[in-house]
């Protein structure tokens, strides 16, 4: 209702102050086609062009942004691959080794069994599942002058084959194997990330690391036995993190998000692997099911949300520049027609009338883009909290629109444009 109120006052306002000598000595059709009007309905189309500018800009820059945040390696394969998370609970399952570690393993092992299952494997944290485990270690000899160092990393402990169900490479040494078990010298297995964070100019493998901080460090040495490709376990937005990864005989703890390789139907897989755990434990729920996709779908659904809404604007922004640009020179055009009747009857040829309505309708759009670019530099800058890997100024994104703003413009004024062109002089002069 507003805006209709604004509508219908903007050219009664200029109704108002028109002076009638103005109005009679403009096209004699009224006060529609005099100077004051037409330049309100000019301005009115610059504004459109102007605000579609500064929309698609900033769609174009979260669209660019998206793409590259959904072709982002995340380090894993989620093609084929279901998730179970399990949590017991601490009033059934004592924080012992010997009450929680035994019924995990047993679980890896029906789940390993189960028909249309590649391979099984769990760890107790999730790439991209919204939960991450950091802790202080002492990183031997890794200071400037080969003193010990401090410092806190992301770690995971993991029960089978994992490097090889999510498909993470191993890039140095070995994954875990059945000689590490509980009782044996502990073994890690760390990122590359890790690995060139303390050892960047040497080989990672042999190293060794402590739990906990210097001062009150008393742990058990853990050292490198391999190092696999990097993972992104926080967010797309991240990068890669330093990672450790210890086996779950060695670490045992009550949460655990199994994954499964499958070479079957995913839905029958994850039926077979419910049915599984409630064969282990009929009272145990399962917190969540789902495939590795759509893990790695929901970590985009945010930038998804945003590109979608403020694409959808600046298509409806466009598409009003585009039908006011067309109405403004459509317009134009229908007012001149007895002037370009007598051009063209004086021998003006049909191509100079469309460069010359081109030329109109060229001028507006090119005045609303140049508004536009500088008002989308400095608002494009609130967005640089929600871009990946582009810049608020991106210059190929702002080339881009400014080419589509300015072809639409042109499309919109070629067709009255052709109509003007078409005009029989003879036929327009008798009506007149």
């Amino acid at each position: 209702m507003l805006t209709a109120l604004l509508v219908g006052i903007l050219p009664a306002l200029t109704a108002a102050h028109t002076q009638p000598a103005e109005m009679l000595s403009a096209s004699g059709r009224g006060m529609a086609d005099g100077r004051r009007g037409a330049r309100t309905r000019a301005g009115l189309v610059v504004a459109e062009v102007a605000l579609a500018f500064v929309l698609l800009t900033g769609a174009g820059l979260l669209l660019n942004s998206f793409h590259r945040l959904v072709t982002v390696d995340t380090g894993f394969r989620p093609e084929g691959v279901v998730r179970l998370t399990l949590h017991l609970p601490e009033s059934r399952y004592a924080e012992r080794d010997d009450d929680v570690g035994p019924f995990i393993e047993d679980l890896d092992r029906r789940l390993a069994a189960l028909p249309g299952v590649a391979s099984s494997a769990g760890i107790t944290e999730l790439p991209l599942g919204g939960s991450r485990s950091s802790g202080t270690l002492v990183v031997e000899g890794a200071g400037p002058q080969g003193e010990d160092l401090e410092s806190n990393t992301d770690r995971s402990a993991v029960i089978g084959p994992y490097f090889r169900t999510m498909g993470i490479p191993i890039k140095e040494g070995r994954s875990f194997t059945g000689a590490d078990r509980d009782g044996t010298p502990r073994v890690a297995v760390v990122s590359e990330a890790f690995a060139q964070m303390f050892w960047p100019a040497e080989s990672a493998l042999g190293k060794r690391y402590k739990e906990g901080g210097l001062e009150e460090n008393d742990s058990d040495w853990i050292t490198v036995g391999g190092v696999v490709g990097n993972v992104l376990h926080g967010s797309l937005q991240e990068g890669p993190q330093a990672k450790c990864y210890l086996l779950y005989a060695q670490r045992v703890g009550r949460d655990m998000e199994f994954v499964l390789a499958t070479r079957a139907d995913a839905g029958a897989v994850l039926e077979a692997a419910r049915r599984a755990v409630w064969e282990a434990d009929p009272e145990l729920p399962i917190s969540y099911t789902s495939l590795m996709e759509n893990l790695v779908s929901r970590a985009v659904a945010t930038p998804r949300f945003r590109t979608v809404l403020l694409g959808s604007l600046a298509g409806l922004a466009a598409l009003l520049a585009i039908l006011g640009v067309y109405g403004v020179v459509a317009f134009a055009v229908a007012q001149r027609i007895p002037e370009i009747a007598v051009r063209m009857a004086l021998g003006a040829p049909p191509r100079s009338v469309i460069r010359h309505v081109l030329l109109r309708g060229s001028a507006l759009v090119s005045v609303g883009v140049v508004l536009g670019l500088g008002a989308a530099i400095p608002v494009t800058r609130l967005l640089s909290d929600f871009l990946f890997g582009v810049e608020p100024t991106d210059p190929l994104t702002f080339g881009a629109i400014v080419a589509l703003v300015v072809g639409v413009g042109s499309m919109a004024t070629y067709v009255p444009a052709q109509r003007a062109a078409s005009v029989d002089p003879v036929t327009v002069l008798k009506s007149e």
